[in-house]
């Protein structure tokens, strides 16, 4: 079943000294989402992410998205939600990098006290897996009491993928930059970083991995 409310998408296509404006059809997102986003559009068609929240029992819900594909002509071409790839894995976003659609996931081991990163490469044209999933990187925290908190985006020149992570802990923070190239494949020596400042008082703004290959970190310090 679909929710009455619905999206409405428009092409816009240039005429000689106007922009003319054509409209798709309706679109409805299904029972149960709470979120759309375009994650991209190009000559094969827009690609769009439906956010939802999965309640099973005895846990807490956890999240799960459905990529969509509309054709050029903005008619629905197919939806997956990948929840049965997705088993033993937690979905974390999908992912664009120039011709290549990931999907990424994670898996935390309590007894390794580690977060596991994991991806997929999903065929744009019909929107299955391409690949098996491949582990591309592990954070381990050294304190018990440490949060690991991640970030996966592109370079200045979007050729590259950027990791970076953020250990928090009641005494200090750590920080780690990786990156990878189009293919998952490490480019580089990863970044660790370790600040003496109290994470009261010092808030990371930004990671930026420079052309040259040097990692800078740009931080916020409060003075109370």
């Amino acid at each position: 079943m679909a929710l009455a409310s619905a999206i409405i998408f428009a092409s816009y296509a240039s005429a000689t000294a106007q922009e003319k404006v054509s409209w798709g059809d309706e679109f409805k997102m299904h029972r149960g989402s709470t979120d759309l986003n375009i994650l991209q559009a190009d000559n094969t068609g827009i690609y769009l992410e439906e956010s939802h929240e999965v309640r099973a029992a005895f846990h807490y819900p956890r999240k799960s998205s459905t990529l969509v594909k509309l054709t050029p002509q903005m008619t629905e071409q197919y939806r997956n939600d990948f929840d049965h790839e997705l088993k033993g894995k937690q979905f974390d976003r999908f992912f664009f990098i120039k011709d290549k659609l990931y999907i990424f996931a994670t898996d935390y081991s309590k007894r390794d006290r580690s977060l596991y990163l994991y991806a997929a490469e999903v065929d744009k044209g019909s929107g299955n897996l391409k690949t098996d999933w491949q582990q591309v990187n592990t954070w381990e925290k050294v304190e018990k009491t440490e949060n690991i908190d991640y970030a996966i985006a592109l370079n200045e020149d979007s050729s590259k993928i950027v990791l970076t992570a953020t250990f928090t802990d009641k005494a200090q923070n750590r920080y780690e930059i990786k990156m990878m190239d189009a293919a998952l494949r490490p480019v580089g020596k990863t970044f660790s970083i370790t600040n003496e400042f109290d994470p009261k008082t010092f808030q990371v703004q930004d990671f930026v991995y420079t052309s040259t290959g040097n990692a800078i970190l740009v931080g916020r310090i409060y003075a109370y």
